[in-house]
């Protein structure tokens, strides 16, 4: 499988969709693959169109030809961990002509989250 032009090593990480035990939420379990991703950071109209709050935090964007996911319902977004930095996964656009690909917005993990 080919890679995007200049990428780097990565993980995806996956959860799976909560559960209600004891009328407590559990949290999913997380499941880590390797990917790799062209990674940049986010600049002018990008950051412009994030939510005021979310233009503070740290940001990314990645080409990449793994399938990223964002909240779905009660299905977690996927997090990237890309430079010892955990991200989630905030907006993804899939590319199908030419060189299949997906880009994707990526937000540094806050505390408590």
């Amino acid at each position: 499988m080919r890679h995007p032009l200049g990428s780097e090593p990565a993980t995806r990480r996956r959860f799976e969709e909560a559960t209600v035990v004891d009328h407590r939420v559990v949290e999913g379990a997380a499941t880590d693959t390797p990917m790799w991703g062209s990674f940049q950071p986010l600049e002018g109209e990008e950051l412009e169109q994030l939510d005021v709050g979310d233009r503070r935090r740290n940001s990314q964007k990645v080409y990449t030809n793994t399938n990223l996911r964002i909240v779905e319902g009660s299905v977690p977004c996927d997090h990237v961990i890309f430079d010892g930095i955990e991200y989630e996964v905030h907006v993804v656009k899939r590319y199908r002509q030419v060189l299949p690909h997906y880009s994707a917005v990526l937000l540094e993990l806050q505390e408590g989250m």
